[in-house]
């Protein structure tokens, strides 16, 4: 967008994230308060986001009103799950669909890196020309777009066969042939790694023609350098919050420095979308509330915040995060209203991944293109 745009909003994550890192390890900060501060003010933001250029757009609700509507029974998933639970007089059911939750978060979460990568990517052809240097190809294309994903995904496959709490989650045993066979695995998923970003930054050096200087090679650095710290490195620090009850308040800190480059990412490219789009001659009459929504950034991040009041109220409501909770589990009630509501809180966050992946298509969308500045 511009160099001080792309580095509050593309790069400023990964710095927060080191900051929230040194706020809880170095200096002491509660890790509960972090949390709280990170989902009010930076998870539940960039989820609003989607809604303020989709469900409060009236030319959206004509374009997609079918995707729109049938989206949302993606929230009653969790509640049904408790339901099978019921019949099926097992807890496995509903620990099944949490944990395809959180792969598909995790999924979400890359694949909007490798969105990034191929924007960058797309602005990069003009910039390689006034630079003078020849543009990328679509091999090297390619081997970026894998080397974000691999960068990504292996720190967290190392996590799930090397933690205990992983372990435990996964029902690995702590000893014996399979606990031996998952530390192997896990120590061959930390080379593969290695050798894997070493190989990248030879190729990468071996580009020449100050190649350095520009995002396309930046971005990909950034973000697996930081997956490879949080995995690998703060990852043994957890479960930083002392008297953690539950396989999430196990992982808070990974939850928000994993998230928080996504959640900043994310509000910054919805705004500069939005300020283009609803800017344009007519957008009252074609879109209706959501040009006055959009008319100002401080009017979208109302918006936004409006949104994350319900976010984290439910949050809060599901009692699985420390410092508060309305239903604590009751083992004796064969329908715990503790699960109905998480699932319904992840039900948010999957109607979000669903409905992001349709809305940011830009092949065949000219109207995109141009609103994102790559027409």
């Amino acid at each position: 967008m511009s160099p001080l745009y792309d580095l509050g909003f593309f790069f400023g994550g990964a710095i927060l994230a080191l900051a929230f890192l040194g706020l809880t390890a170095g200096l002491g900060v509660s890790i509960v308060a972090v949390f709280w501060f990170w989902l009010a003010f930076l998870d539940g933001p960039h989820i609003g986001a989607t809604f303020t250029r989709t469900y409060v757009d009236r030319d959206e609700w004509r374009r997609r009103g079918r995707l729109l509507g049938l989206s949302l029974l993606i929230l009653l998933l969790g509640p049904a799950v408790v339901l099978i639970n019921v019949a099926a007089g097992s807890e496995e059911p509903f620990a099944l669909f949490l944990g395809f939750a959180n792969l598909y978060a995790f999924h979400h979460v890359v694949r909007q890196h490798y969105g990034f990568l191929a924007l960058y990517k797309a602005k990069g052809v003009g910039v390689d020309r006034q630079l003078g240097l020849p543009s990328s190809g679509t091999r090297q294309f390619h081997l970026d777009k894998w080397f974000i994903y691999l960068g990504c995904w292996l720190p967290y496959g190392y996590l799930l066969l090397h933690h205990p709490a992983a372990r435990k989650l996964l029902k690995i045993p702590e000893t014996g042939a399979t606990a031996d066979a998952a530390g192997v695995g896990a120590s061959a998923i930390a080379i593969a790694w290695a050798a894997l970003c070493l190989g990248w930054l030879a190729r990468a050096v071996g580009r020449g023609g100050g190649a350095w200087r520009r995002p396309p090679v930046i971005y990909p650095v950034v973000t697996v350098a930081l997956y490879g710290l949080i995995y690998y490195l703060v990852a043994t620090l957890e479960p930083i919050y002392a008297t953690s009850r539950n396989p999430d308040q196990d992982f808070l800190l990974l939850t928000v420095m994993t998230s928080v480059i996504h959640g900043v990412q994310y509000v910054g490219l919805v705004w500069f979308h939005n300020a283009r789009r609803y800017a344009r001659p007519g957008a009252r009459e074609r879109h209706g509330f959501a040009e006055a929504l959009n008319r100002t950034a401080v009017r979208f991040a109302a918006g936004c915040l409006v949104f994350t009041a319900g976010y984290a109220g439910l949050a809060v409501a599901t009692g699985i995060y420390p410092a508060f909770g309305l239903y604590p589990a009751a083992p004796d009630s064969p329908i715990r209203m503790q699960q109905v509501l998480i699932g319904i809180w992840w039900g948010l966050a999957l109607h979000h991944y669903i409905v992001d992946q349709v809305i940011w298509r830009i092949r065949g969308d000219a109207e995109l293109t141009a609103n994102l500045g790559l027409a």
